[in-house]
């Protein structure tokens, strides 16, 4: 149980850095627009570092949850594609 709580736990993690990064992607183009150009390099260098820590967090992340919930191990690209070849439309 308890490492059911430490994976939700890092999921907010994950979560709230991306959630951060967009928020400050949108707070440097609004500074920008209204000319306050130092808290717009600010917002945008420290949007980037979330976003970049994002890009890094987020694939173990999902390894580790696919693997909790029984997933394939294997790359998307080295997986049977036949189920996803016989859906009718």
């Amino acid at each position: 149980m308890q490492r059911q709580w430490g994976l939700i736990a890092n999921g907010f993690v994950v979560a709230g850095l991306g959630a951060a990064a967009s928020m400050l992607y949108i707070v440097s183009l609004s500074a920008a627009y209204v000319g306050r150009y130092a808290l717009a390099a600010g917002a945008i260098a420290a949007g980037l570092a979330g976003a970049w820590l994002f890009r890094i967090l987020l694939p173990p992340y999902l390894d580790q949850l696919e693997a909790r919930l029984g997933g394939s191990s294997e790359p998307p690209a080295t997986r049977d594609q036949s189920t996803a070849n016989s859906i009718n439309y």
